[in-house]
């Protein structure tokens, strides 16, 4: 249903789902914006599908306990069979992050040593 949609109409869906679940919890747009730390208006912009930053929008959908619905929206991508059947970890490390062996190639045969080990 989204795909056929603008993003401007994908907010104001948004905005207007987030007013009704508001108004369900019987929360004045006042009482919702100082629970998700926001203000008055940028929560009336968010229901009005106005373009507030995602930190407003997941502010304001902790606040209303629905950002575990997030998770069903993104969902985890699946691993593919072949890293099932190898047992891989489909997540890649960056190389920054991957741990660095500490490989030590002890004395070289012809004599030729890396600067920083004279």
């Amino acid at each position: 249903m989204f795909h056929l949609r603008s993003n401007t109409q994908i907010r104001e869906l948004i905005g207007q789902r987030i007013r009704d679940q508001r108004k369900a919890r019987r929360l004045s747009q006042a009482m919702l914006a100082s629970t998700a730390g926001l203000s008055r208006p940028t929560l009336s912009n968010l229901e009005r599908g106005k373009n507030v930053d995602l930190d407003s929008l997941l502010s304001t959908l902790r606040a209303l306990d629905l950002l575990e619905g997030l998770q069903l929206a993104i969902p985890e991508p699946a691993s593919s069979p072949i890293d099932e059947i190898d047992g891989r970890d489909q997540r890649r490390v960056p190389a920054a992050l991957a741990p660095l062996d500490t490989f030590d190639p002890g004395p070289v045969a012809n004599g030729w040593v890396w600067g920083d080990q004279r």
